[in-house]
């Protein structure tokens, strides 16, 4: 009776620290000369970093010649519309809304992007256009997460060539406890709607 009594205790005060324990959970996306890296960071108490490459270029014109994402077919001559498949992005975009309803606490964000056109003036107007968009964004981040530090926001200009260049840090906390509630929350919701 003792020994099971044990048992429980210790299920039930390993699952207590569980439910609270706090979870990072991030990503650091940086874009460079053509190539973006992005890496995912997860962790407990030290971060364990794992890192994803990945060689693109999303400013790059689309490689058919006609650029407007029709495929040509050689016999017949004809151009067939390109269709995307979004249905088996479904369930991942609804654990990423459901993640980002969730979640409280921004541990760590800092954005810096350099920019650049080759011509000063414009590119003065671009780096004022950027300023404006990050207060925009300061705002509602503000107004829907709590900062556990000041966020970093850096736009830099490059008056002497035409470039981009982007990184976006972010770090999340969030205790599993608020996960599973967020989950039976949306559940009860859906069964009183429906």
């Amino acid at each position: 009776m003792a020994m099971s009594l044990g048992y429980a205790l210790a299920t039930l005060l390993g699952f207590t620290v569980l439910v609270l324990l706090p979870i990072k959970l991030g990503f650091s996306l940086k874009y460079h000369d053509r190539t973006t890296d992005l890496r995912i960071i997860t962790g407990t108490v030290g971060p364990l970093q794992v890192a994803v490459r990945l060689p693109m270029d999303p400013f790059a014109p689309s490689s058919d010649a006609s650029g407007d994402g029709a495929d040509s077919d050689p016999k017949s001559g004809e151009t067939q519309q390109r269709k995307t498949d979004f249905g088996s992005m479904a369930l991942p975009l609804r654990l990423a809304k459901l993640f980002a309803v969730t979640v409280q606490r921004i541990e760590r964000f800092s954005f810096r992007t350099v920019v650049g056109t080759g011509d000063a003036a414009v590119t003065s107007y671009v780096t004022g256009s950027l300023w404006a968009m990050t207060s925009i964004l300061t705002a509602w981040l503000r107004r829907r997460y709590r900062f556990l530090s000041a966020p970093v926001y850096h736009v830099v200009p490059d008056f002497d060539r035409s470039r981009i260049a982007l990184e976006i840090d972010c770090i999340f906390r969030f205790t599993i406890g608020e996960i599973i509630v967020a989950i039976v929350s949306q559940q009860l919701t859906r069964r009183t709607r429906g």
